[in-house]
């Protein structure tokens, strides 16, 4: 991050532990959201930050660790703060409950108070909070010796941004937050096992999906070459759907929303070993039973290349402790399915998982 004008710091929680927990949240894209207080901007004259506003993250050694731009701000109630805002902190809250239980140990803390000058502060429903959202656009090399001034928090964003002392970085294992993997699905780069996703070789596959040749999967994505793809619908013991948004990092569909995991189909490999592999691969776990097979269709999105590819849609039920991968997989939970339909208009989802979820209602309502 050198030959650019300096950034104004952004400053998550106080130097320390939590900081440096909700700086690596924000760096493996599991932190997207954050929470301040609007008594904060107004205790230092403060102007609420405008979306675009790029910023220098900075850690506790006051090192500038890469730079955020802006993407949303809301003034509102705390008492109207949502789920999808309590998830996106990237903490591992599965409530607003439980999210709102750690910002207020966090604001009704003696270095809260003490910033605020106010020794019995407290917050209630009404209480006026800074509900922002951002992106990593840059990200150092090599942690910087570039010094930010003060560094007690960031006016709106900082003191509360992680939501609480306790605030872990991760989307932990425990309540309905277990951990996961994110998809390789239906002509995505990054998905699979292969140490080089990009030199793997895929069949290629006509209108019918009859094979005509093979192709390394860079050349299939490069070329818009029709290839083959499984969905696999995974649901916990309680009948959750496993549900995660892809890290900034993807080549495809980043930061995206899906509610399947899988991948692409290697060459010569069955529809129905790809998706027991994918599934196990992308879960974290092994031993899952066989995904039943429900239905297959062919997917185009009308892109430039186009891509199309032949899709089976499976569902399995995994009973087992899954496990992240943090390269793929910025944030994950089991949500049931009043919930997921709940957040299809909230939230962004790969086109392809969420044509292959319209289908799959269609299907089950036959």
């Amino acid at each position: 991050m050198e030959n650019r004008e300096a950034l104004k710091p952004y400053l998550l929680a106080f130097p320390g532990p939590l900081r440096d927990r909700l700086v690596a949240a924000v760096l493996s894209g599991e932190k997207v959201s954050t929470t301040g207080l609007l008594a904060e901007y107004e205790a230092e004259a403060e102007e609420l930050p405008p979306v675009g506003e790029r910023s220098a993250l900075i850690d506790s050694a006051g090192r500038e660790v890469a730079v955020l731009e802006v993407t949303e701000v809301r003034v509102l109630p705390l008492g109207e703060v949502d789920l999808r805002h309590a998830l996106e902190e990237g903490e591992g809250y599965t409530s607003v409950a439980e999210w709102r239980a750690g910002h207020e140990r966090f604001w009704h803390g003696e270095e809260m108070r003490e910033a605020l000058g106010d020794p019995e502060f407290t917050v209630d429903d009404t209480t006026m909070v800074v509900a922002e959202r951002f992106r990593v656009v840059e990200r150092s090399a090599a942690p910087s010796d570039a010094k930010a001034p003060g560094a007690a928090g960031r006016p709106g964003a900082g003191p509360a941004q992680a939501g609480g002392p306790e605030g872990g970085g991760a989307a932990t294992a425990g309540g309905s937050v277990p951990d996961g993997a994110a998809p390789a699905a239906a002509g995505r780069p990054e998905g699979g096992g292969s140490p080089d996703p990009a030199e793997e070789v895929l069949d290629v596959v006509d209108e019918q999906d009859r094979v005509v040749g093979r192709a390394p999967r860079a050349e299939v994505y490069a070329r818009g070459l029709r290839h083959r793809c499984v969905f696999v619908l995974a649901r916990d013991g309680e009948g959750r759907v496993f549900v995660h948004r892809r890290t900034p990092g993807k080549l495809v569909f980043p930061s995206l929303h899906d509610m399947f995991v899988g991948g692409v189909v290697g060459a010569g490999e069955s529809y129905d070993d790809a998706a027991l592999r994918e599934a196990e691969e992308e879960l974290g776990v092994s031993g899952l039973p066989a995904p039943t097979p429900l239905f297959g269709f062919l997917y185009e999105d009308g892109g430039d290349p186009a891509r199309s590819w032949w899709s089976r849609v499976y569902e399995v039920r995994c009973t087992l402790p899954v496990r992240p991968q943090a390269e793929e997989v910025a944030w994950h939970a089991f949500l049931d399915d009043a919930e997921l339909a709940a957040r299809l208009d909230e939230w962004e989802w790969v086109p392809d998982g969420l044509e292959a979820y319209r289908l799959l209602l269609e299907h089950r309502a036959r």
